[in-house]
């Protein structure tokens, strides 16, 4: 008893680093929010996102060791799900903030008046339910045990490995955080597709990258130069549209089968 004590008594002093920046970033929210004059909306804007990335990357780190930790699932594999929706996230959240608090820094009547389109609502949605749904389509394959032939099908994809991948089930499952990689972003899940590129996560984080630098552009020229603001820049339905095709091919491809084995 008296080692696992001390093993959490150093494991809490571990964390305290990381918890004192997190602190810092959110006393460095509040100092920028009081120093940042109306006219500054965009520099404001650039800076809200970079410390909310920075609050999720330390977050991330003081979790899982790893500066990526937030985009690690429960396999230890990078996830698209979450980087897509980290993405979207840090810009709606940080727009909301520079807009409001310019609004209140600018003597607004009503600087919390801020309309939210309603296609962004749909774009938020659609982001979460690719980040919970990806689990829920994949748990029935993590509880399938792998067949002979399956194994071996594994084994071809690696022949000159001295030990098969990791998986639990049919999908492939790391040992650790720190064994996540980029390319997991961009290749299959399971036993029998692990080593190949999954076009459907090309095609959706393709379709993310571009719809959110786009919209981003959008947002720095309304902020630039704008003293006060009551409202996001609209969203065109037709790249809702776009977006929602790409999460449900994403989807899709998470739900069918891509271990059968061979007749």
């Amino acid at each position: 008893m008296m080692v696992a004590a001390a093993a959490l008594v150093q494991g809490r002093r571990n964390q305290l680093p990381y918890v004192a920046s997190l602190v810092a970033i959110l006393v460095a929210i509040i100092i920028a929010s009081v120093k940042w004059q109306p006219g500054e909306r965009f520099t404001a804007w650039i800076s809200y996102l970079a410390l909310l990335l920075m609050f999720m990357a330390i977050a991330g780190r003081g979790i899982t060791g790893l500066w990526s930790g937030l985009l690690v699932d429960k396999f230890n594999r990078m996830s698209l799900a979450r980087f897509q929706l980290t993405l979207w996230t840090v810009l709606i959240l940080g727009t909301i903030l520079a807009i409001a608090l310019g609004n209140i820094l600018g003597g607004s009547e009503h600087p919390l008046n801020i309309k939210i389109p309603e296609q962004i609502w749909l774009v938020l949605g659609i982001s979460t339910t690719s980040l919970v749904g990806s689990p829920l389509l994949q748990a029935p394959k993590a509880e399938q045990a792998p067949n002979i032939s399956q194994l071996e099908m594994l084994a071809n994809q690696v022949p000159n490995a001295p030990t098969l991948p990791d998986y639990n089930g049919l999908l492939i499952a790391k040992s650790t955080p720190s064994d996540a990689s980029w390319t997991d972003l961009f290749t299959g899940d399971e036993i029998g597709n692990f080593s190949y590129l999954d076009l459907a996560k090309v095609q959706m984080f393709f379709f993310t990258l571009v719809l959110v630098a786009a919209y981003a552009v959008a947002i720095g020229h309304l902020l630039y130069g704008h003293s006060q603001l009551t409202s996001l820049p609209e969203f065109d339905s037709s790249m809702t549209a776009l977006l929602a095709i790409s999460h449900a091919g994403y989807l899709t491809s998470k739900a069918i089968p891509h271990s059968v084995s061979p007749k």
